[in-house]
């Protein structure tokens, strides 16, 4: 009988547990991408605002190297919500940016014109964050359009890094990126993706 409630227990905490450990280890691997970006002190868009960008900007922004501060970190921060004027007074004190816009119903003439104002091109590294996987997806599909319209320079490229925790998503991502490579010169593809689950 003992047995029995051991086993139900079991049977219970076992996808809690699994849960708990996928959470931590994509946590990890976040701040391990982002602490390394700091200090190689590179300009980092973040698209979305929630939870997990606070819990991001708000430890790793305060970091330090041995005893040597980090210079504080060239961050932009677009989001479709409001922020408090006191979050983006804290947020400005950490060398975060905030910009309210929404990209996606943006036109293209006034999204081109925000995104130069903000030298978008300066910016080597974004993080696709919002709540939803589809909206990171057409978040990722805009920024295509983008870098088709206004090239980098040769040689160069940007890293992405998206939130994706839908199997379908993932596997138009794949679908997105195999169609760019059958593009003349796409293994010179300036877009560098990465899902993080």
């Amino acid at each position: 009988r003992l047995v029995g409630y051991i086993y139900l227990v079991a049977v219970f905490l076992a996808p809690l547990c699994t849960g708990c450990a996928l959470w931590s280890a994509f946590e990890r691997q976040i701040r391990r991408i982002f602490h390394f970006l700091l200090v190689k002190q590179e300009e980092i868009v973040i698209f979305g605002y929630n939870e997990q960008v606070k819990s991001l900007i708000g430890h790793e922004t305060s970091a330090k190297v041995g005893k040597k501060h980090i210079r504080k970190p060239n961050i932009c921060l677009i989001t479709q919500q409001n922020i408090s004027a006191q979050e983006e007074l804290q947020l400005l004190r950490r060398g975060i940016t905030c910009y309210h816009a929404d990209c996606l119903s943006m036109e293209v003439k006034s999204r081109t014109k925000l995104f130069s104002s903000l030298g978008f091109h300066n910016f080597k590294t974004v993080f696709l964050f919002e709540d939803s996987s589809s909206r990171n997806l057409s978040l990722y599909l805009m920024l295509m359009e983008h870098y088709d319209a206004c090239p980098i320079r040769p040689g160069e490229h940007v890293s992405i890094y998206s939130s994706c925790d839908s199997q379908a998503v993932r596997r138009l991502y794949g679908e997105i990126h195999d169609q760019a490579l059958k593009k003349p010169h796409g293994e010179n593809n300036t877009l560098r993706v990465e899902l993080i689950l």
